[in-house]
């Protein structure tokens, strides 16, 4: 039986990288229970693999637009709300997807989720992380330079490689 619930955020769990984050946490974390806190809203009924987690922890479904700072102040107390209530110290790992898979139409939208929004819920969830805390940012591999070098030219997506 599990003895502490360790609380994670994961931004942009709706596919790819955020999803498959939060399928991961759900094997890896079966010495420990998590609760998984996770937008957006989409991500239970897409869920194939729910069954799969552990019953111990839980994945609670969190509305959240990084480029709405309605939402991230809805978001952001939504999660305090719910850290008080399983009486928790703060959020013991916030992971934004850095490259949400959004190809926008320009550099600015593309920028406002990859980088602006990131940067906009981290500042807003900051406050709430426990002592000893990890903000582990997540990035697909088209903006890496290592990539780059070693493997033939990905496509061109300029906003999303360098964002």
């Amino acid at each position: 039986m599990a003895s502490t619930l360790r609380s994670i955020l994961v931004t942009g769990a709706n596919q790819g990288l955020g999803y498959h984050t939060v399928h991961q946490l759900g094997f890896l974390e079966r010495r420990e229970a998590f609760s998984c806190l996770c937008a957006p809203e989409s991500w239970l009924p897409r869920a194939k693999f729910a069954s799969e987690i552990d019953p111990s922890s839980e994945v609670v479904p969190l509305p959240l637009n990084v480029t709405d700072s309605t939402s991230i102040k809805n978001a952001h107390d939504f999660i305090e709300n719910y850290l008080k209530d399983k009486k928790l110290a703060g959020l013991d790992v916030l992971s934004p997807i850095c490259s949400a898979g959004i190809v926008g139409k320009t550099f600015e939208e593309t920028y406002a989720v990859n980088i602006f929004g990131v940067v906009a819920i981290t500042e807003a969830i900051r406050p709430l992380m426990n002592n000893g805390g990890a903000i582990v940012n997540i990035s697909s591999t088209l903006g890496s330079l290592h990539w780059h070098t070693q493997r033939p030219p990905p496509p061109i997506y300029p906003s999303y490689n360098s964002s």
